[in-house]
């Protein structure tokens, strides 16, 4: 059931579901099919899947509109548009994850069901496509399946006493050719096996390869941030030389402008040195018994480095951050690693929350026991309820076609729960910021 109702909502156009529901608001919008066109392709979609997994119960669609449910399209012939629907408290609990509706009664019987969400191009999910079964319709048909095993291994093994039997009334050359066929049997199951176990090695080799090309293709995104803070400062250098070079300025001038050139070759250095580090890690990534080497770090200074290398995007978003932590907190962890979160944190926060129209970031850390907090907090606008259960999935952006890959949060999720073996929320409402909040072990720990 989840199979057909997954298959399904990726198939029913998300837009055109949304359209229908603005043309009609009222229930019965929609009486008859022949009526709209477009409710009448997406109940053709339903039809066909209701058909295709030979369902006698209606597939359809439900629509949540703050409190109220109701239905939207369904498989059946007579529509039942906007219908109020009471749905189980699971449903309302996993309106946007989807999943399996544990067995529930009501008047028309007992039902197995389950749900999947449907998506807008915009990511927003604008629907549900529900798939039901009678329970006693779903226990008939596996105490038959189970009925059907039983028949043919009783067929298996009352051929094979058969063919004992025969055999053993017959001469020793027959038992001894029974024994050859036996093995010959045996010597196909064997090699059959083997194909296999060898055919699951190539899907394992293929898992292997479209991971390393999903980690190619963040460790690109990741080197684009440093990379471009030095282009930029490299500009600035440019610009600042070209006025030395000319040498009207007076003292104080040259001097701010010598001041300005030594900042921009800092920026550089650190920059193209976070390159690097992204790099060496990237090589570490593509082997897979390397394990990264934890050391002692002074978290305080790790911070205050990561966030003056992103000075030059911060100015340009302009974007402030404060940094709280104790000046004498020493952990012993992947510094590599670390550096690599904050600075994702901090660049998404500078091109998703703000946009370009400036903020404030607090970045804190804190020592629970033996467990590295780090918190990052924006007041910037913030995110819808589907926007926030989905900010750490692969590839999803709100900014796509703006420079968003929807890589930068995946890594950051990969890195707190892989390398430090710990766990990153995300709590957001629209209009009220956003705040992530990171946990996990640190060894050695003082402070």
């Amino acid at each position: 059931m989840q199979a057909i109702s997954n298959t399904l909502a990726t198939q029913i156009d998300g837009d055109a579901h949304r359209a229908l529901l603005a043309a009609h608001l009222n229930k019965d919008g929609v009486p008859r099919l022949g009526d709209d066109p477009t409710y009448d392709a997406l109940h053709r979609v339903l039809a066909v899947g209701a058909a295709a997994n030979h369902l006698d119960s209606p597939l359809y669609t439900l629509v949540r509109e703050g409190d109220a449910w109701s239905f939207g399209v369904t498989s059946a012939k007579e529509p039942y548009f906007r219908h109020e629907y009471h749905p189980p408290s699971m449903l309302r609990n996993q309106y946007e994850q989807g999943g399996m509706i544990q067995t529930y009664t009501d008047a028309n019987g007992t039902w197995l069901s389950a749900f999947a969400p449907v998506l807008a191009t915009d990511g927003r999910v604008v629907a549900i496509v529900q798939a039901d079964q009678r329970f006693e319709q779903f226990q008939t048909e596996a105490q038959w399946n189970a009925l059907r095993r039983l028949l043919v291994l009783g067929g298996v093994l009352g051929a094979m006493g058969a063919v004992v039997v025969r055999f053993v009334g017959r001469s020793a050359a027959s038992l001894s050719a029974a024994h050859r066929l036996l093995a010959d049997r045996h010597l196909e199951l064997t090699t059959a096996y083997g194909d296999l176990e060898r055919a699951q090695g190539r899907l394992v080799e293929a898992q292997k390869m479209a991971a390393l090309g999903q980690m190619v293709a963040g460790v690109a995104h990741e080197l684009n941030t440093p990379l471009g803070i030095a282009v930029t400062a490299a500009s600035q250098m440019k610009n600042d030389l070209a006025l030395v070079s000319k040498g009207d300025l007076d003292p104080d001038e040259r001097q701010e402008a010598l001041d300005a050139l030594g900042d921009a070759s800092g920026l550089i250095l650190s920059n193209l040195g976070r390159s690097a580090e992204l790099v060496k890690r990237f090589k570490q990534l593509a082997i897979e018994d390397v394990v990264p080497t934890a050391s002692a770090v002074r978290v305080a200074d790790e911070l205050a480095q990561t966030v003056g290398a992103l000075r030059p995007l911060l100015l340009e978003g302009k974007v402030s951050v404060s940094v709280a932590c104790p000046p004498n907190l020493v952990v012993k962890t992947f510094p590599g690693p670390l550096a690599q979160v904050v600075t994702n944190l901090l660049s998404n926060t500078v091109q998703h929350a703000f946009a370009d129209k400036g903020g404030t970031v607090q970045l804190a850390a804190s020592l629970d026991g033996d467990t590295l907090v780090l918190v990052c907090t924006d007041d910037g606008a913030g995110m819808s309820e589907e926007v926030r259960a989905r900010v750490f999935d692969p590839f999803f952006t709100t900014r796509r076609g703006k420079g968003g890959m929807g890589l930068g949060l995946h890594l950051v999720h990969n890195l707190v729960t892989q390398v430090f073996g710990g766990t990153i929320t995300c709590t957001s409402g629209v209009g009220r910021g956003a705040s992530f909040v990171v946990r996990f072990p640190v060894r050695g720990a003082a402070g």
